[in-house]
């Protein structure tokens, strides 16, 4: 007792599996102290638990669930139970079934109690109190004063549980020296573990006792290293309802209450896809319908995900109903989760309606989306909710109809109540009382009675009927009322959209320094088209903690904490507890992170981990990296997971550097450390495990192209976040440069207008060495800073670059009078909407901005916070007057698809007043068609007149700018955008019909290691050289001050 599964039915096994038994009115509990990690097993089919009290599952440092389902077919009927357990109450998935395609089906969960006590917040074991010390002679001690703590200790299974620390006592000692301890007792406590220092606060060293006595005499001899824990030990707890695997499950008539952020971030009920061991690439949630159920006194409500988040395929999180619930002191910062959403949705979960719904939370957001997928489908009606501060919310958005445009495309929110919300910011139809008028509508909202006493209040112009749930059903269904409410809905009939089908191509053959191109247009999409095509090349593999999920964190010491400067705002941190370093990586640790990756066989791949220290001391800098597959150079095993040796990422780089904040750092001290190769391409698994906490981490690169040879970001205050998008390409063809050969796995992904998305990888056989250490001696030296007169030639030198011995070089400047910006400069992150990047021969570079034609109507006045828009950064000087070209071409050259609006983040007049910012309702109109009449035919360049020369721009400071192009008007292509106030500052590039002028962004007299240029006007001007290599590139910067 106390480790594992009390009621086990069925195995994991492809047997046939256990069938048709009932478990009626049975009491278990776990062991009180220790623990239990299991209640039930449902592995078979036709298995009943009902009229039963389950209680006291939890455990030390691993999860634990009161019924849990894996490989068992169904169906399932869980009725009339109280369940008490940890991590999770009930769990559908967790791990994946032996039998192929089972996904566990058909539940009836209902008039069930789901619980946690609340004493689970709290350390398993309390502090030792009441400590007392005498001094004593015969030990080792020397003498003087010594300082003491006491820890309890508990041992469940494989794992031990710590107390905080008791209060410190001293005492003085003479040579030869021992103390007699004594302390007040713990209750489930094993033994003890004395601390002992010589200074106040400085314990190093400690002994431990044999039994649970609670005295001791402190001899001296034998102590081992180690400093008292910073926190006592808790229960894993992470929600109360999960599915990972599961479908048709009907949650009706249920109490499910306290659940707060520890083991995740606190939501009350989890939906994510899971495909847990890298095996069940068909695990999904979907059709699931709640009904009728209180939830309540948990930091966050409902979680739902599109698809599993580790990289492993899996099926989909889709058909999601919740209907006639309340959702009671739904409160983050009361329950450890200041940042917790009331609803999270992300990652294409599609299909999920909230209807006739009561929410009582005091979160930030009602709902909010995340991710760079949408998630169709949604739908938000009839509910009574506080607004909060932002209501429906998305990941970079603002609230309403904008987030409603980025994240939930189509979606129906109407006949809502949002008490507290700005009206003007969401669809008509719903009504926004203030929440006092709110409150009380209630019968008693003080009381808890949220029966609904005055419907008018929140009843919205043009609905039958009040928002919110109907109380009196929710009770008949939990309580069993002697007359029967109407059933529950049947489950939404699943989604009739087919998933895209993804074909990349290939196997395709390339040589390491020259592009290759890819195709995958024989991808296809039978109910639908395909929306976005993303690439994945294989050679640079970024994972962010933000995308690892919850279940990639194993035991209790790791946890997902929200970081505001860490990049996506999640780092995955082990918080300091006071435990010693771990000397050696440990085969079977109780805790660590692990997630899967793609990468190369036999190409060299750099290591690169941004982490941070607690209190940036040295204590706390340090973790172990393993892999399943790693080889050294020599194809010898290398840092496996399973043994005890592992990558030692230290993130102070040498003795006495000092830490500062985040900071990347590789496997070596002092140095660069060796590559890591893998001997098979394809999936490979990560894994992350203690060896000093008080560590957190929030990028993780395995690098064999960009950052192979230099860190990504600086060791000490670093604030570098690398796009979500590196190492990958859209568009249906695209183009990629390996650096060394290899064989590299080459992931297509293709998302349809439905929001289903399809996978398939194929190979590229890359001809040619693995990454040259002679990458790392690419070096650009702009020189500078230079100055001369208006008019006069000034000479630039780039002479002091250092390239690879052998190597041919490509010297290319720009000098901040005309700047070029090509569509293919445009980073996949800051396409926002419908805008996409596709490729065409016609092209600058061969791609080319779009905003497909949806036959919207003419936006007339720019919006300040747009749905649809693309952004580029560029470099000039301030002051000076640019004139502003772009290349466009309308769609079937139609007058209706010729024009878009255009803002900047430091534009300003020639007077120095703003105009045209980001941000604001001013913007420049650029209009293709040059005046009424004048036609259109292919490409041509334009500005911001009609029919005359647009007044130039000004800008407010020196060096980068943003630019920002959003819609006026659809089905328009971009493909180059000139600033100039020098070679064009009073002609466009080329013609405005039939255009076939592609401008450089570096022209041939820009081209070399020394050049010459002259400027027209003063200023101080941003100048930049970029130095190609078939080894790599490396730019640098200088100024040119004209007077």
């Amino acid at each position: 007792v106390g480790f594992e599964t009390l009621v086990q039915i069925g195995e994991n096994t492809t047997a046939a599996p256990a069938t048709d038994i009932v478990l009626d009115r049975v009491y278990l509990h776990g062991h009180p102290t220790k623990g239990q990690k299991r209640g039930v097993t449902l592995n078979g089919a036709r298995l009943e638990v009902q009229n039963s009290y389950i209680s006291d599952i939890k455990a030390v440092n691993a999860d634990s669930q009161g019924i849990l389902s894996y490989n068992g077919t169904g169906p399932f009927k869980i009725v009339n139970n109280y369940i008490e357990a940890a991590a999770e109450n009930i769990l559908f998935g967790g791990a994946d079934p032996a039998i192929t395609n089972l996904v566990p089906s058909d539940a009836l969960i209902s008039r069930n109690h789901l619980y946690k006590p609340m004493s689970w917040r709290s350390p398993i074991l309390s502090t030792p109190g009441s400590p007392s010390l005498t001094a004593a002679t015969g030990g080792s001690l020397a003498s003087g004063t010594h300082y003491f703590k006491v820890v309890a200790l508990l041992t469940s299974g494989d794992r031990t549980a710590v107390s905080l620390p008791s209060a410190e006592r001293s005492v003085s000692v003479g040579g030869s020296g021992a103390v007699k301890l004594t302390w007040s007792g713990v209750s489930g406590a094993e033994r003890y573990r004395i601390y002992r220092g010589t200074t106040a606060g400085g314990q190093s060293k400690y002994l431990e006792t044999s039994g649970s006595s609670t005295s001791f005499t402190y001899l001296g001899s034998g102590e081992s290293a180690g400093t008292p824990p910073k926190a006592g030990t808790l229960w894993v707890v992470k929600n109360l309802f999960e599915v990972k695997n599961g479908q048709r499950l009907t949650v009706d008539g249920n109490l499910m209450e306290n659940n707060w952020q520890a083991g995740q971030f606190g939501y009350a009920i989890v939906l994510t896809p899971e495909n847990s061991e890298g095996r069940c690439t068909w695990c999904a949630a979907k059709d699931l319908v709640f009904t009728n159920n209180i939830v309540r006194h948990s930091a966050g409500a409902v979680n739902a995900v599109g698809h599993d988040a580790r990289g492993y395929p899996s099926g989909r999180g889709a058909g999601i109903l919740f209907r006639n619930n309340l959702f009671d002191d739904i409160d983050g910062a009361k329950y450890n989760g200041p940042t917790v959403k009331a609803v999270l949705l992300g990652m294409g979960v599609s299909n999920v309606t909230f209807d006739r719904n009561t929410w009582v939370h005091m979160n930030s957001s009602l709902i909010y989306g995340y991710g760079s997928e949408q998630d169709p489908g949604f739908k938000f009606t009839n509910n009574s909710a506080r607004h909060q501060q932002y209501g429906i919310m998305g990941e970079g958005s603002s609230p309403g109809i904008p987030t409603l445009n980025k994240f939930f495309p189509s979606a129906v929110v109407t006949c809502n109540a949002l008490a507290g919300g700005p009206a003007s910011s969401y669809p008509s139809s719903n009504v926004f009382p203030t929440v006092a008028q709110w409150t009380a509508t209630f019968a008693n909202f003080a009381g808890g009675d949220y029966t609904i006493a005055a419907p008018a209040t929140i009843t919205a112009l043009g609905c039958s009927a009040p928002g919110g749930a109907d109380m009196a059903a929710i009770t008949n269904a939990i309580q069993g009322a002697s007359f029967n409410p109407p059933p529950p809905p049947p489950p939404p009939p699943p989604s009739t959209n087919l998933a895209p089908t993804a074909k990349p191509g290939g196997p395709y053959s390339a040589t390491a320094g020259v592009a290759v191109s890819v195709n995958g247009s024989g991808s296809t999409d039978g109910d639908g088209t395909i929306a976005s095509y993303r690439w994945s090349w294989g050679d640079d593999v970024l994972v962010r903690a933000a995308d690892v999920p919850a279940s990639a964190l194993h035991g209790s010491a790791w946890v997902r904490a929200s970081v505001s400067d860490a990049a996506g705002g999640v780092a995955v941190d082990n918080p300091d507890k006071g435990g010693a370093k771990v000397g050696t990586a440990l085969a079977a640790p109780s805790s660590y992170v692990e997630f899967a990756v793609r990468v190369a066989a036999g190409v060299p791949y750099r290591l690169w981990v941004r982490s941070q220290a607690e209190s940036n001391s040295y204590s706390n800098d340090s973790m172990y990296v393993q892999f399943s597959g790693a080889v050294d150079a020599n194809g010898a095993a290398l840092y496996r997971i399973g043994s005890t040796q592992a990558a030692a990422i230290v993130l102070q780089d040498s003795l006495g550097a000092g830490i500062s904040g985040w900071g990347w750092n590789d496997a070596a001290y002092g140095a660069v450390a060796p590559p890591i190769y893998f001997a098979q391409s394809g999936l490979q698994t990560i894994r992350i495990q203690q060896r000093e906490d008080g560590i957190m981490w929030d990028q993780l690169l395995l690098s064999g192209d960009k950052y192979r040879s230099a860190s990504p970001g600086a060791v000490r205050a670093d604030a570098t976040i690398l796009p979500a998008t590196l190492g990958t390409s859209s568009g249906v063809t695209a183009s990629h440069v390996y650096a060394g050969g290899g064989a590299f796995p080459l992931t297509l992904t293709v998302v349809d207008n439905a929001g289903a998305a399809g996978a398939a990888s194929t190979v590229v056989n890359v001809a040619g060495s693995g990454a040259p250490a002679a990458a790392a001696a690419v070096t650009a030296a702009a020189g500078g800073p230079y100055a001369g007169p208006v008019g006069a030639a000034v000479a630039f030198d780039g002479r002091a670059s250092v390239v690879p011995s052998g190597t041919t070089a490509q010297y290319a400047w720009q000098f901040g009078d005309d700047v070029v910006i090509h569509a293919s400069d445009f980073s996949a992150s800051n396409l926002h909407g419908a805008w996409a990047q596709v490729s065409d021969a016609s092209a600058a570079d061969g791609v080319l901005l779009e905003n497909a034609n949806a036959g919207a109507a003419k936006v007339t006045t720019p919006a300040a916070n747009p749905a649809n828009y693309v952004e580029a950064t560029f470099r000039v000087a301030a002051g000076v007057p640019y004139r502003l070209w772009i290349r466009m071409r309308a769609i079937d050259n139609s007058y209706r698809n010729d024009s878009i609006w255009v803002q900047f983040s430091g534009s300003t007049t020639a007077a120095g007043a703003t105009a045209y910012r980001i941000g604001s309702t001013s913007a420049l109109g650029v209009v293709l068609e040059e005046g009424m009449g004048a036609g259109m035919s292919g490409w041509g360049w334009a500005d911001a007149s009609y029919g005359g020369l647009a007044d130039p721009i000004y800008f407010n400071a020196d060096g980068t700018q943003t630019i920002r192009i959003q819609q006026r008007e659809d089905g328009v292509r971009i493909d180059q955008i000139v600033l100039s106030a020098n070679r064009w500052d009073s002609a466009a590039p080329g013609a405005t019909i039939g255009d076939a002028t592609i401008v450089p962004t570096a022209p041939a007299a820009a081209q070399g290691a020394q050049v010459q240029h002259v400027y027209p006007l003063a200023g101080s001007f941003p100048v930049t050289l970029t130095v190609k290599t078939s080894e790599g590139s490396a730019s640098d910067t200088a100024t040119a001050t004209i007077k």
